[in-house]
C-alpha cells in the first residue's frame, strides 16, 4: 500500500504517511468486510421477505404450536369437569341412599371408630354408629329430631371442645394405645339374645324395626389403658355399626 499524496510505501494500518503526514484510507479489515456483507444480505433478504418481526412476535411459540396446546388442555379440563360432575354425582346417591358409613365388619367399625376418636374426626364417629342410636345424640346435645349426621358431628366437636382442658386431654387421646379383639358373641336372628337386645332398643329409641334392615348383633372387645371392655355392634343392610353411644 502507497501514499496516494506522495508515494511513500506505507505499512498496513497506518493513518497517517510517514513521509509527507497526509492521512491515509485505511482498507476495511477482512472481519469487517464480511460483517458488511453479512449485513447486507441479513438487509436484503429482510426487505424481500416483508416487514420486520417485532421481538415479542419472534419469541412467541409459534401458532400452529398454540393451537395444539390449546385444543390439548380444552380435553384435559373437559375431562376433569366430568369427572369431577360423575363425583358429584356419586357423593349425592352416597349420602341419598346412605351409603358411604358403617364396615364391613365389627371390628373394622370399632377400629374405625376409634382411629376416628383419636384423629378428632368427628365426622367419621357419628359415621360409625347405628341410625336408630342417632336420637339418643340429638337429644344429649339438644338437636331437633331428624337431624343428619353432620349437624351431629358439629355439635358434639363445638360441645367437646367446650369442655375444660379439652385440647390437652385430645393431645393425651393419640397417645393411648387401644387395642382392638376378635369378635367374642354373634347373635343371628334365630338366637334369643337377638330378640332381647332388638327390643332393647325399641324401648330404648323408640323406633320402627322396620325402618331397618337389622341382621345380626356381635360384641367385638376391646383394651385401653388396660382395661377391657366390649361393644356391641348391629349389622343393618350388609353394614355394621356401633349400638352403643357411651362408653
Amino acid at each position: 500500500m502507497f501514499c496516494k499524496n506522495c508515494g511513500a510505501k506505507l505499512n498496513e494500518g497506518d493513518a497517517f504517511c510517514i513521509n509527507c503526514g497526509a492521512k491515509t484510507e485505511t482498507p476495511a479489515k477482512p472481519e469487517d468486510k464480511k460483517s458488511q456483507q453479512a449485513f447486507q444480505s441479513l438487509s436484503y433478504s429482510s426487505e424481500a421477505q416483508g416487514p420486520e418481526i417485532a421481538p415479542d412476535a419472534a419469541e412467541s411459540t409459534p401458532i400452529n404450536s398454540y393451537t395444539k396446546s390449546k385444543k390439548k388442555t380444552g380435553v384435559i379440563a373437559g375431562i376433569i369437569s366430568g369427572i369431577v360432575a360423575v363425583a358429584l354425582i356419586v357423593v349425592v346417591l352416597v349420602v341419598a341412599l346412605g351409603g358411604g358409613i358403617g364396615a364391613s365388619s365389627p371390628e373394622k367399625a370399632v377400629k374405625g371408630f376409634f382411629a376416628a376418636l383419636q384423629d378428632l374426626d368427628f365426622e367419621a364417629m357419628v359415621d360409625y354408629y347405628a341410625g336408630f342410636t342417632l336420637t339418643d345424640l340429638e337429644d344429649e346435645f339438644d338437636l331437633p329430631a331428624g337431624s343428619s349426621r353432620k349437624d351431629i358431628a358439629k355439635a358434639m366437636k363445638e360441645e367437646v371442645l367446650t369442655v375444660s382442658g379439652a385440647k390437652y386431654m385430645m393431645e393425651y387421646l393419640k397417645t393411648i394405645e387401644i387395642k382392638v379383639g376378635k369378635v367374642s358373641d354373634t347373635y343371628n336372628k334365630t338366637d334369643e339374645m337377638f330378640e332381647r337386645y332388638l327390643d332393647n332398643f325399641i324401648d330404648d329409641y323408640g323406633f320402627d324395626p322396620s325402618d331397618y334392615k337389622i341382621e345380626c348383633f356381635a360384641e367385638v372387645e376391646y383394651s385401653i389403658m388396660g382395661f377391657t371392655k366390649s361393644l356391641l355392634c348391629v349389622k343393618i343392610d350388609g353394614k355394621w355399626f356401633l349400638t352403643d353411644t357411651d362408653f
